[in-house]
This record gives structure tokens, C-alpha cells and sequence, in this order.
């Protein structure tokens, strides 16, 4: 069996994603042991042609081309043809540290483990570190059940899917995959799998490399981001209930409470973004939703009240002034 299998969505990214595919190949174990799962997701620039070329001079890459349908069903797609022991998701604009395969394959031997966090950095295009992204509860040798951790802590742990290197065992048998066609999706997806999870450890070394690309997604102007995450504050509320119906009441009430932070997060995203909150609160069932669940949220109940009272002009000053004073 290979050891893993390194999932890359890729789409319009020719700038970098030389540097991403040399990092994956550059490791310490050999290239048969793993394989590298190209997912061209409709690029219209040369990434195509670059996927090619490494599939071409290295017999471990894999390349599948589809029409553009996003990086969630292109993670799926990976997913669904994934052959090797451990799973690990990979941005195309981003890169890992090499010669790290050989330490995160003891590390979820050793623990039989289902999932394993690795910490990360932050860069600019220009190179200078931003941050460097560490968990504020785990300990390194530990082994957490995901639901008595988030009962403990919340969901106090990196959200992002290319922090963790899972057993794709464990992905399978719990049927896991990701919500198609939203921006955020890993805000939904973490909710997803940890409570599951029954064996999480964790790693203290850098392996992954976030850039603040000038193609990244996540830093484009665009509504739909807003109203993907209420859309994935509802996919949470419908978790949850299916923990109440099983009689996981404590796990309902940590997912209920996650829920409604999507919520804040939604108006967050629209006010930063520079939109009117009423361009998100387009709906009557969209307001009722924020009063009924906001309160959960108890950092945010005065914004709930403000938008209980329309006074929406003040709730986004405020929320100006909390992301010029906090930075989020």
C-alpha cells in the first residue's frame, strides 16, 4: 500500500505551481511509496501544460482534468481515487517543507492515528513571514478524542483541511467529503470530521506554507462568500441535530455554539468586504435565522440586538471598529 496520497486542486496558477509540485517530490521517502493526485480544474493559463510536463517525468503523479467545478469536488474527486494510507490536501499556491514524509508517517504509526495536526507559516508574496500557526491546546505525543476536545475547548484548532494529514480509513468509513461549491469550506468541513475523530495527535513541526497570493481565492471581493457561510452555519445546525437525535447532547450544544459563530462570521465577512448588511440580510428567513440563533454566540449579542432593531448602519460601524481593533 502507498503510504500517501498528496491531493492538489489546481486552477490558474502557472506563478507557483512549480514550487508547489517540487515540494511534494522533494522528500525522504521514495517516490513509489507515495502518490501526488493532480486535479486541472479547468485552468485557462498554462497550469494545464505544467501538470503534464511532472506527469510526463514522474510516474507517481496522477492528472485528472475536468471542467471547473471548484476545489471542494476537486478534493472529492481526489478522494475518490486516493490509494494511499494517509491523506494529505495541498493549495496549489502553497507548498510544503520537504523531507517531512518520513516523520509524519512514524508520527500516525505510532499513534494509530485517524488525523494528525502539523503546524504552519504564513508568507507574503515578497517573502516576509507573516505568522506562524501553532494549536493553543495540543501537546505533542498526546492522542485527543476529536468530541472531548471540542467539549473541552471548542473548536479551538486550526479549521484549515491542509493542517491535518488524515487516515483515509477513517475518511472513508465515515463517509467524509466536502460541501460542493461553497467558499470557507473548511469552516464546514472541521465541524464535520473531528468530532468523529477518535485518535487526533500532533506534530510540532512546520510543514506547510501558506502564501498570500495575488490569485488566492480567499482574498477576492465577492458577496457569495457571505452568504456561503450562513450557508454553512445551516450545514452545522443540521449536524448538531443529528447529535441530539443520537443523545449527544453536550456535542449538540458545542456544534450549536460553533454554528452561530459561521453567523458572525458572515456579517463580519460583508463589512469587511466593504457590502451593506442588508445586501446579505436580503431575506426575512435570513433575519429571523440571526435572532433566533445569534445569541449563542454570546461575544456578539449586542450586534443580534442591533440587527433585532434594524439598526444596521450602527452594527456596521461597529463591526469596523472590532476588526480595526482586534484584526478579525
Amino acid at each position: 500500500m502507498l503510504k500517501f496520497s498528496v491531493i492538489v486542486p489546481v486552477y490558474n496558477v502557472e506563478k507557483y505551481l512549480r514550487t508547489c509540485v517540487d515540494s511534494i517530490l522533494c522528500q525522504n521517502i521514495p517516490k513509489e511509496e507515495y502518490e501526488v493526485i493532480l486535479i486541472n480544474d479547468g485552468s485557462i493559463d498554462n497550469s494545464g501544460m505544467i501538470c503534464e510536463e511532472y506527469k510526463k517525468c514522474y510516474p507517481n503523479i496522477i492528472l485528472l482534468n475536468q471542467k471547473n467545478k471548484g476545489a471542494s469536488l476537486s478534493r472529492n474527486r481526489g478522494l475518490e481515487i486516493a490509494k494511499g494510507k494517509y491523506i494529505i490536501f495541498v493549495d496549489s499556491d502553497d507548498h510544503i517543507q520537504k523531507n517531512t514524509f518520513s516523520a509524519i508517517f512514524q508520527e500516525m504509526e505510532k499513534g494509530k492515528l485517524d488525523a494528525l495536526l502539523i503546524n504552519s507559516d504564513i508568507y507574503m508574496n515578497n517573502g516576509k513571514l507573516v505568522s506562524v500557526l501553532k494549536p493553543g491546546k495540543l501537546k505533542p505525543g498526546e492522542v485527543t478524542d476529536g468530541a472531548d476536545y471540542i467539549l473541552g475547548h471548542g473548536f479551538s484548532v486550526p479549521v484549515m483541511v491542509w493542517h491535518y494529514v488524515y487516515r483515509r480509513e477513517f475518511l472513508r468509513k465515515e463517509k467524509l467529503f466536502f460541501a460542493a461549491g461553497l467558499f470557507h469550506e473548511d469552516q464546514e468541513w472541521i465541524a464535520h470530521w473531528f468530532p468523529l475523530c477518535k485518535r487526533i495527535g500532533y506534530l510540532d513541526i512546520i510543514f506547510y506554507h501558506y502564501m498570500l497570493s495575488d490569485v488566492s481565492i480567499m482574498r477576492s471581493r465577492n458577496i457569495k462568500k457571505c452568504f456561503d457561510l450562513f450557508r454553512i452555519f445551516e450545514l452545522i445546525q443540521n449536524d448538531a441535530e443529528e447529535y441530539r437525535k443520537k443523545g449527544k447532547a453536550e456535542v449538540y450544544h458545542v456544534l450549536k455554539r460553533y454554528a452561530a459563530s459561521m453567523m458572525w462570521l458572515s456579517l463580519r465577512s460583508c463589512v469587511a468586504q466593504g457590502f451593506r448588511i442588508k445586501q446579505l440580510i436580503v431575506s426575512e428567513e435570513i433575519r429571523k435565522q440571526i435572532l433566533k440563533y445569534g445569541y449563542l454566540d454570546r461575544r456578539h449579542r449586542f450586534f443580534i440586538f442591533l440587527i433585532w432593531i434594524k439598526a444596521y448602519w450602527l452594527t456596521e460601524i461597529l463591526i469596523r471598529l472590532v476588526i480595526l481593533v482586534r484584526g478579525k
